[in-house]
Order: structure tokens, then sequence, then C-alpha cells
């Protein structure tokens, strides 16, 4: 896919290294002969000091949902690492890739993430167990090695890859019988997304795809909007004082969560009641994720409930986000529409339908897919917590900094 855009090659045209300062990072203690020597930490520019008043200036300019030009804004002028803070928390921004090894290098044998304090602070409130998208460290690790033989290995991919394809057939018949002009792309997308992983995770369809939909399902995905919604906000305020004043907000968040876990609760007694009449539970050709978990994984039922919530959640808008960009793109790149729908016609007739083959000889799909991904990533940062003192462009930048990539 020929895309000619150079985000960083742009942000660096307009950004002069001043005196005293390196473009390259050094080690501990390090330092380029005859340069200005390491600066301390609070030496680092920041963005502004007041972390409130940057929350209302970003609110009240829309600047949380268009992140990406603030942060072009913040580069040029303040250089290739700064600090912002918002609200109750600081954070360090950097942007170039030698810089990103340096903190990639100091990383540690289990990265510490950042988490979502409103999603901890409600499994807390009841009683209920972390998911891998909540934990760090050892506690991450075995999590993630418990799962990946169910979601990530290409035995289970293969697995759930029909019901996948049930679901995107459904899709195309939907948006054909759709007059043109007359429906969101963007709220079909996330219908779709979220069809999509709830057969994957859990072998059953909710009808958010038919022509009259199901009140449960409508109240379902109303909750995964509500819980990403009230998200974002809350990730810059203090949760304890949205639960001791009992917010709207937080109200909003926890009722949105319970609708989510109140699911994911029933399709796991469902789904046990099924296996223990029958070994292997199958829907459209295919095997969930959830009855894979039951049936092979040495999790507790109570860290299933927790993992695949957090999967639900994690896979809707993300999915939803990047197709839509492949969508633009491709729409583009029409000689590379017309190769990629060549590639798949061809792929699928060689493999007979059989989805998981056609996955084996598509290799300009993958191709499209990862470009779209590197052009639009999933999430405006990645954040990663250094376990070791680094420097960066100068700096001293202390073990535990909250760094943004």
């Amino acid at each position: 896919m020929r895309i000619k855009r150079n985000y960083l090659g742009g942000f660096l045209s307009h950004f002069p290294v001043k005196p005293g300062r390196s473009m390259g990072s050094q080690a501990k203690g390090g330092g380029l002969a005859g340069r200005a020597p390491i600066l301390p930490y609070d030496a680092i520019p920041l963005t502004g000091r007041n972390g409130w008043i940057n929350l209302l200036r970003l609110w009240n300019s829309d600047g949380f949902q268009r992140s990406h030009l603030v942060m072009v804004r913040n580069f040029e002028r303040l250089g290739p690492v700064y600090r912002e803070r918002i609200g109750n928390q600081e954070s360090l921004y950097i942007f170039l890739p030698e810089d990103v090894a340096t903190l990639v290098k100091a990383e540690g044998t289990t990265p510490r993430r950042m988490s979502i304090a409103s999603w901890v602070a409600h499994r807390e409130l009841r009683s209920y167990v972390l998911g891998v998208f909540l934990k760090n460290g050892d506690e991450w690790r075995t999590a993630r090695i418990a799962l990946n033989k169910e979601v990530a290995a290409p035995l289970a991919v293969a697995g759930f890859t029909p019901l996948l394809d049930s679901v995107a057939r459904d899709f195309v018949a939907m948006v054909r019988r759709l007059q043109p002009g007359s429906w969101d792309l963007q709220t079909q997308l996330f219908r779709f997304s979220l069809e999509a992983s709830c057969h994957a995770l859990y072998g059953r369809r909710l009808g958010l795809l038919e022509t009259e939909n199901c009140p449960e399902a409508e109240r379902f995905l109303q909750a995964v909007k509500v819980m990403l919604k009230t998200t974002f906000p809350i990730l810059f305020l203090p949760v304890p004082l949205l639960k001791y004043l009992n917010t709207k907000l937080w109200r909003d968040h926890v009722a949105a969560w319970d609708t989510i876990f109140q699911y994911a609760d029933w399709c796991i007694k469902e789904t046990s009641q099924k296996l223990q009449k029958v070994p292997e539970v199958r829907a459209d050709g295919g095997k969930c994720v959830l009855s894979q978990l039951l049936a092979h994984s040495v999790l507790s039922q109570e860290a299933i409930k927790a993992n695949m919530t957090e999967l639900t959640v994690g896979s809707v808008d993300t999915t939803a986000v990047s197709l839509h960009f492949a969508l633009l793109e491709l729409a583009r790149n029409p000689r590379v529409q017309s190769a990629l729908r060549s590639e798949v016609t061809h792929a699928y007739r060689q493999a007979r339908g059989q989805t998981s083959d056609i996955l084996e000889n598509v290799p300009l799909l993958k191709a499209t897919i990862k470009e779209v991904l590197r052009l639009y990533p999933v999430g405006t940062t990645l954040q990663r917590y250094p376990v070791t003192d680094i420097t960066l462009q100068n700096y001293h930048v202390p073990a535990g900094v909250r760094q943004c990539v």
C-alpha cells in the first residue's frame, strides 16, 4: 500500500536541535564529550505546571479527541522529550526511535503497563479477580501464558475463525440491504465488531446485525459503549473521590461494567452446562474461546470470567477503528483494493472455503493490516515504566516514571 506519510519526519523537519542538547540517548552516567552535563528530570520541558488547568484546557478545546495534533504541537514547541500533567497524572512523552530503544531495554522481563484505575476499582467493589489486561509482572505473565493456548495460538485461531467468518458474511449481507447514505459506517462497524467478538469468545450471536434487534443485545451494546465512553475522563480524575461523591460518571461506569459481567456470567454458566453433556461445544463449525478455556484451561471460572470480559471490551473499538481506517485507505488506493480482492478470491477457491487455510495464502491482506496499524495505531500512546534509571536527550529519568511512546 503506497501511502506517503511520515509523521516523525514531519516532526523533525520543524524541530531545531537546541544548543547543549544531544539528539541521541545516552546510558546512565554517560554523555558526549564536550557537551552539556546530564540534566535532572525536573529540567525536562513541561506543557503546563497545573494538571487541573491543563485538563480543563484540553477538555474545552476538544484536545482529547485530537490528541495526535496536540502531541505534534507539543513536539514542535518543546522537543522530542517533554512532560505533561493532566489532572492528577504526570507522563513523560518520547518520540525518537533511539529513545524508544533505550526505554525498551529498561523495561525488564515483565514490562509494566499503565493500570486503568476505574476498572480495578470496579473489580474491588464487586470482589472480582483481575484479568490479564489489569495485571502486571509475574501475575501478568502467568495469566498470559494460560490464555495464549486458547486465544493466540495458531490452532486456537483456526478454531474460532469460522465463527468470525459467519459474522462477516452477515455483515456484508446487511450492508447490501441498506440504502446508500442511510446508515453510518462507524456505528455499524462497532456493531459488527461486538457481534464478531462475542461469537468468537462466547459462541453466541447477539443479533446486532438483524433487522429487528433483541432488547437484551441492545442493552449489552449500550453497556459496552457507556463503559468505553466513561473510562477516558476517569483516567485523569481521582477514582476514590468519584466513589466518595457517588458522581453520575462513576455510577454509569459501574452499571455498565455490571451489565457486561452479567452477560459473561450467564454465558459461562450456559456453556458449562453444555460441556457436561457434550465434551466439545461447537457453533457454526468452530470452537469458541470460552468452551476451550472451560474444557482445557488451568484458570478458575472466576479468572476465566474476568479475562473474557476484558477480551470482549478490548476487542470492540480496536477492531472497529482499525477496520474503518483500512476501508478508508483501500478506498484511496483502488489498485491495492482490486489486487486484495483478487488475492482473497483466489485463496478462497484454493482453500475450498476453509477459512483457516485461506489465511495461509493472503500475504497482501496481512501486509495491508500491518500497514494500517502502522499508520493508525490502535492506541494514541504506548505506556511503559522503566525498572532502571535511564538518560534520554541528556536528561536523567528515574525508574518508575510513566513514559508514553
